[in-house]
């Protein structure tokens, strides 16, 4: 399996389509000795998730491939899977969302989606039960936020884990299997808000 990511900054535009073909190079590969497209699905940046989704759909166009769509916050709780094994585990990964809001999620330990993605404005008040012997793992890059609001002896931090597309491959081989593909031409990033845009400053 080959891998390339960058986690400087926003430079999706840039990078992503020559990591393509930096990889596909490196294994001798072509667009069509791919069996199938996986893309982040959202929520996220609204740029980096339509430039994902474009560059995605135009492989699968190109060479007659079909398209998975596997949620963001899902991805990043695979990771926190991986570092915090524990039945008792539930894990809420979480996306910084601007301002005073995170995206997140409830995922149990054995799979089973508690809480599905939605866009919350942060508050002193839990959004969700925290069950007896139950803990709460929290991580991604809207958790120092979310732990300031949220106080509780059963919530912990992942400060470790984070996104990757190596954490793709499992979810995309399910899917795969179960062949639950998307419509590539309809299909549409979960941007769950709708996108900010902020005036440019006069000078």
């Amino acid at each position: 399996m080959g891998c390339k990511e960058d986690h400087s900054g926003t430079n999706h535009a840039a990078l992503l389509a020559v990591y393509i073909k930096k990889l596909f190079e490196e294994h001798r590969m072509k667009a069509a000795d791919l069996d199938a497209v996986a893309v982040s699905a959202g929520p996220g940046s609204y740029t980096g998730l339509r430039i994902g989704a474009a560059t995605a759909k135009g492989i699968c166009f190109a060479a007659s491939r079909p398209l998975i769509a596997i949620d963001s916050l899902r991805i990043l709780a695979e990771g926190m899977a991986e570092r915090n094994k524990s039945i008792h585990s539930v894990y809420c990964p979480t996306i910084d969302a601007r301002r005073n809001e995170i995206y997140f999620s409830l995922i149990h330990a054995g799979g089973t989606v508690i809480a599905p993605p939605r866009n919350l404005e942060l508050s002193e008040t839990l959004p969700f039960e925290i069950r007896a012997g139950e803990q709460v793992v929290i991580g991604g890059n809207g958790r120092e936020k979310a732990m300031k609001s949220w106080v509780h002896k059963s919530i912990i931090a992942d400060a470790e884990t984070i996104t990757s597309s190596r954490l793709m491959v499992r979810l995309a081989e399910e899917k795969f299997t179960a062949a639950v593909f998307e419509n590539t031409t309809a299909f549409e990033p979960a941007y769950i808000k709708p996108v900010y845009f902020t005036k440019p400053a006069k000078g």
